[in-house]
């Protein structure tokens, strides 16, 4: 059996065809389809961040030369070497003709032939040229092709097969560099290291960066029994299940399990720092002897369980040294676990006694309560008893002496500290005798912290008129959000830091080992009867480009006319100086939209509440309700709705017309003011 050869040539062709490929269509979507105003990009917008001047803005935006087009630079510059090199090492893939190489015409004489190989011999022939390549290219294709043009039976053989030595057999070779098949013994390592990296090392090397940038580990991923238990009964989440009980089904999660196998050598002490940690806990909150989920946990639950008290109530001092790494794997996979505990209290569930599927609103809002205590290290009870300091405590560092002082100041809460001026909030911070690092840490959060807007109505005819129960409705939700750094930076002429098409905002939560971006959760349904018609993961970029654009109005003219449902909300800046209201014009409204379609329920009145609850932020939440008639599913309800909507149509078209009416008087008169102007002047 021939044994199998290698190719150099061969090799990079087949490399060039692979990057070709590869290369050309990327540069195609780079150049022709590639924006990257609407990218991602992993660009994250901090504003708790120093408020940035004009020169910083500008250098915030993205030049040709960014790391992307660099990489893409030399990948052509590599691609064009690879091309060169090709060009030279195709050379002797090329078929054999005499003529060509003989530099004369198909068909020519001997006579000229001669003259040819004569001319090329001064040139190549070994007593003339010494250089071994001049040697080798002389004795393999110039006698060669000399010979198949003057031989009688190397002309024969080269008219009928082609090639002067006869039929030619046929070799197969393999698209590898040659030294790749060599048997000698000093190349070998090479030939094992190219196996290496390119079989082994390679591939990994890519999947870990793959891994790494698409965040596809399991600090983003959520394992299919995390949502089993977080569904099926005991453990899973119940219908009313508030703030102060959800901890207990969120630290059920696979996520949280213990994932040494085998076990390491440190076992038993982390088991035993878990059994110490327990008593420790118990002994600081006497309450949890009694509780009796305890008793049916393992030691992960447990661990997991405790870990995350000690993170709420900001005591890791109380922790084991051999359980710290323990807590920050757990806090790294937190966001992903919480969201899926969102989507399980969110999920429609059949109801008999409902006429569609519905979630529920009580551990929904938990879940999203839970999500804004672990990330700013908060106790759940303030939130779970509405305890009006809930807000300040998530100041870093903050003291029940530093929340008494605020409080004689009347700032109750975040957002209070954050409508105020920088000079006074310096004082306020003073007056708390909060030290320099922490002081900075407050005023980071209180130019960060949103201040959002939001009206909610149905569309225009089922808001006049009611919804037929069982009809498939959507209710409008309009969203502005602003920031104090926003207010701040534009009275100072400087750009804020605003996030583009795309970009994240990330929070600031000190209390993460890991950035956190700034989410929300839109609920809509009936508090009432604990009823979740809809909901919506939402980011809120774009109704933060709103907000400050109504800023910036307002900031350019005194007299700006704001719509009432913006002043509502209290944005930066509005309370310094009075803002005329306004009703928003057909056609001019401001803000974000967002829909929420939803099916309607059994017929009556309904006060639907519409809640908008941030991830990340105690006290930015904003809720408002929504009046609904339903009406029930008659013939007779039909016929009216019917009624109502031709009445509508009615409406509109008289008004169409009286516009239209009143524009042609305008016309005519116009005219006419023509005409005796005209008369004037000709006289």
């Amino acid at each position: 059996m021939e044994e199998a050869q290698g190719s150099t040539a061969h090799f990079a062709v087949f490399m060039l065809s692979l990057a070709t490929i590869f290369l050309v269509p990327l540069t195609i979507w780079k150049l022709v389809f590639y924006s990257p105003d609407e990218q991602a990009d992993g660009s994250v917008v901090r504003p708790w961040k120093q408020v940035q001047g004009p020169a910083q803005a500008s250098a915030k935006k993205r030049g040709p030369l960014t790391r992307g087009n660099l990489v893409l630079l030399l990948l052509w510059v590599a691609y064009v070497g690879l091309l060169m090199y090709t060009r030279q090492a195709s050379l002797a893939l090329k078929p054999f003709d005499p003529f060509e190489i003989l530099g004369v015409e198909p068909g020519a004489s001997t006579k000229a032939v001669r003259s040819a190989y004569r001319r090329l011999a001064l040139k190549f022939h070994p007593d003339k040229n010494p250089d071994a390549s001049a040697h080798k290219y002389f004795t393999e294709q110039i006698q060669k092709a000399y010979k198949a043009l003057t031989d009688k039976v190397s002309k024969e053989n080269f008219e009928k097969y082609g090639h002067p030595d006869g039929p030619q057999g046929f070799s197969f070779g393999v698209a590898l560099p040659e030294w790749f098949f060599t048997k000698d013994s000093k190349q070998a390592p090479l030939v094992l290291a190219f196996l290496l990296i390119v079989g082994i090392v390679g591939p990994m090397a890519v999947a870990l960066v793959y891994l790494s940038k698409s965040n596809s580990s399991l600090s983003r991923k959520v394992s299919q029994e995390t949502y089993k238990s977080f569904a099926r009964p005991p453990g899973g989440v119940r219908e009313a299940q508030g703030l102060g009980r959800i901890l207990e089904t969120f630290v059920l999660a696979e996520e949280f399990q213990d994932p040494y196998v085998p076990l390491p050598d440190d076992v038993p002490d982390r088991l035993k720092a878990v059994a110490e940690l327990e008593k420790t806990m118990k002994r600081e909150y006497p309450e949890l002897s009694s509780r009796n989920f305890l008793a049916k946990w393992g030691p992960s639950e447990k661990r997991a369980f405790f870990l995350l008290l000690c993170h709420l109530q900001r005591k890791e001092a109380m922790i084991p040294e051999v359980l710290l790494d323990d807590l920050h794997k757990i806090l790294n996979r937190c966001p992903a676990v919480l969201n899926a505990l969102m989507e399980i209290a969110t999920l429609p569930r059949p109801d008999n006694s409902y006429p569609f599927p519905h979630g529920w609103m009580t551990p929904a809002t938990a879940a999203a309560e839970l999500s804004q205590c672990i990330c700013q290290a908060v106790d759940p009870k303030l939130l779970a008893t509405r305890a009006s300091d809930a807000s300040l405590q998530q100041i870093p560092g903050i003291t029940a002496d530093a929340i008494k002082a605020l409080k004689k100041q009347k700032v109750t809460s975040l957002k209070d500290l954050s409508m105020k001026k920088p000079a006074e909030r310096q004082e306020l911070l003073a007056l708390a005798e909060l030290d320099a690092s922490h002081a900075q840490d407050a005023e980071r959060m209180a130019v960060a912290i949103p201040h959002v807007c939001m009206k909610a109505d149905l569309e225009g005819f089922f808001a006049d008129v009611g919804i037929i129960q069982g009809v498939r409705a959507t209710l409008y939700a309009r969203v502005l959000l602003t920031r104090t750094c926003h207010h701040e930076a534009i009275t100072s002429r400087k750009d804020p830091f605003v996030p583009g098409k795309g970009e994240t905002v990330e929070a600031f939560t000190p209390y993460l080992p890991q950035p956190k971006e700034e989410r929300w959760w839109l609920l809509v349904g009936d508090s009432k009867t604990n009823k979740l018609w809809c909901s919506s993961q939402v980011n809120l970029e774009q109704a933060e480009r709103e907000g400050v654009k109504v800023l910036r109005a307002r900031h350019e003219s005194a007299n700006a006319c704001v719509p009432s449902w913006v002043l509502d909300g209290a944005m930066p800046g509005f309370a310094e100086t009075p803002v005329d209201k306004a009703e928003e014009e057909e056609g001019e409204e401001i803000g974000m939209q967002i829909a929420l379609p939803f099916f309607a329920p059994v017929a009556g009145k309904y006060d639907v509440v519409v809640r908008l609850v941030s991830d990340c932020w105690i006290g930015a939440d904003v809720s408002m309700t929504v009046p609904i008639v339903v009406l029930s599913d008659s013939e007779q309800t039909k016929a009216q709705m019917r009624d109502a909507e031709r009445k509508m149509r009615e409406e509109v078209q008289e008004a169409a017309d009286s516009d239209d009416d009143l524009f042609a008087e305008e016309e005519e008169y116009s005219d006419e003011d023509g005409g005796s102007e005209s008369g004037d002047g000709s006289s």
